[in-house]
């Protein structure tokens, strides 16, 4: 027995090895040639030209890449899945003007708008006053152990409560032991709070900004509306439809503002989050009253995708192949070219639905091959396929999005990386990934992910609807959301490489 043991071990061992390496070599190639860089070079350049001024939603400039990518689509043989290559689609622009906050002792004369304090309001303009209720972190766990609303009546008033987690500056404090760790989970609870203000039926909620880093403003702001306001100023952006929606104006105190509520409630906030950190419970405030107001411009805008597709022989099965064309558009005189985020996953789409066209080869499925619009105003244009998917197709068998896969990472010295985004249980994804990538005679190295929870690109609305998904990305860069994102500064080569083991993927999953 002691000596069969190492020859048993060593056959299972083999067996093993020889199952992997089966594995990973199941998939083919796609019996049609790579993409190339003289075929997705022209399109890169002419989407992130300077006549193009950055494609940004609804603008000329948008209207003007959505009409080129409609005439690509049509001129290689793709077919529209509508009437038209264009899906168009409605949004709505809303821009806080101004606000203000009043607590009857001429406090709004001495606060400025975006210097004392932010807000964020609802699509109409809003005007209230009411009574304050403190709720310390506005936190509940999810087995309501913890609970900041627990006997407090907030239906009706104006709830206030501080930002950022109890005990988070002492991670020896009780309530961080004990909670610390579910809270990190709610995304610092910011998004966290409004939900539990809206449901506890507040009329607006104020969060005091614990300390005095004002850096916290603009985290703040971007967690809340997705927006990076601090490089690039914006307004909200929504459906038309989620106008009815429930919304409460949300504001942010800080600097003088955090000052003078702290005096006319007679707290100091700092030391209540100090209590805080240790009993989750403080007693609130009553009795005294706020009046808000926001003041709202309400724009309406016409988005659109554009869509064309292959149909399979299996029309009830599809294959979505994507990535948005918007960009960041001009700010005074200066445009945000957007040659990676995202004109090239858009150059890649049209690139690789030419080569499956010119194969002539049908597929066993259908290949839709989708631009979406209004990616950079909170990923609208994939959403609305999404939403809309039962007017035309099923729910797709995969989708895979191409979001800036031209360049690299600083930190990636060699070129070499491609993150992919899986869900977590779509196993047999990662297998067809891997497969792929070593299908090349200079594979990749993969940084495989789940996307599980995450929202950064397009593929949230698919993985949202239970469609597996392959999301491409080669890298953040110096040159993200900048002006300096051009053309000149892609990387051709790489953006080749990528496109090939997109192209084997797509094959691998829908070939006859």
């Amino acid at each position: 027995m002691i000596l069969k043991m190492p020859f048993i071990r060593l056959f299972i061992i083999l067996l093993w090895l020889i199952f992997f390496s089966q594995t990973l070599c199941s998939q083919e190639k796609a019996p049609f040639t790579s993409p190339q860089q003289d075929e997705f070079l022209p399109l890169l350049r002419q989407l992130s030209a300077p006549e193009m001024e950055g494609r940004e939603t609804a603008t000329n400039g948008g209207k003007a890449a959505a009409r080129f990518l409609a005439e690509k689509m049509r001129e290689m043989g793709l077919q529209p899945i509508g009437e038209s290559f264009m899906q168009p689609f409605g949004l709505l622009k809303t821009t806080l003007i101004t606000a203000s906050i009043d607590t009857g002792e001429n406090i709004s004369e001495k606060l400025l708008y975006f210097n004392d304090f932010a807000a964020i309001g609802c699509p109409s303009d809003q005007k209230l006053s009411a009574e304050l209720v403190f709720a310390g972190y506005g936190l509940i766990s999810s087995d309501s152990v913890y609970n900041s609303y627990r006997e407090l009546e907030v239906r009706g008033k104006i709830v206030l409560v501080i930002d950022g987690l109890p005990g988070e500056a002492d991670t020896t404090a009780l309530m961080w032991k004990t909670f610390g760790k579910e809270f990190l989970k709610q995304e610092s609870g910011l998004k966290t709070k409004l939900q539990h203000a809206l449901h506890q039926g507040a009329k607006a909620l104020l969060l005091v900004q614990a300390g005095s880093d004002t850096s916290a403003l603009m985290t703040w702001m971007t967690t809340l509306t997705g927006n990076d306001r601090a490089q690039y100023p914006d307004g909200d952006y929504l459906f038309p439809m989620d106008t009815t929606r429930q919304c409460i104006p949300v504001f942010l105190l800080h600097h003088e503002a955090r000052r003078l509520m702290g005096k006319h409630l007679t707290m100091d906030f700092d030391q209540a989050a100090l209590h805080l950190a240790e009993k989750p419970f403080l007693t609130a405030v009553t009795g005294k009253k706020a009046s808000l107001q926001t003041d709202q411009e309400l724009v309406e805008l016409h988005a659109c995708n554009v869509i064309g597709m292959i149909r399979g022989t299996d029309s009830t099965k599809t294959v979505v192949i994507g990535g948005h064309y918007d960009h960041l558009g001009k700010r005074g005189d200066q445009i945000y070219y957007g040659a990676d985020d995202n004109a090239s996953g858009t150059s890649g789409v049209l690139t690789l639905a030419k080569k499956w066209m010119q194969s002539g080869i049908r597929p066993s499925q259908n290949l839709v091959f989708a631009c979406w619009d209004a990616e950079e105003k909170g990923l609208f244009g994939s959403s609305y396929f999404v939403d809309n998917l039962a007017k035309s197709l099923r729910l797709p068998t995969l989708y895979l999005n191409m979001d800036m896969i031209s360049r690299s990472a600083e930190s990636d010295t060699l070129e070499k990386v491609i993150s992919i985004g899986i869900r977590k249980g779509d196993s047999s994804l990662r297998q067809l990934a891997n497969g792929c990538n070593q299908l090349s005679g200079n594979p990749f190295e993969l940084d495989i992910w789940d996307v599980s929870g995450h929202s950064g690109s397009d593929y949230a609305a698919f993985a949202s609807a239970g469609v597996p998904v392959m999301t491409f990305f080669s890298g953040f860069h110096q040159d993200y959301h900048s002006p300096r994102d051009r053309f000149e500064t892609v990387n051709p080569g790489k953006m080749a490489a990528i496109l090939k083991l997109i192209q084997d993927c797509m094959w691998n999953q829908a070939k006859p």
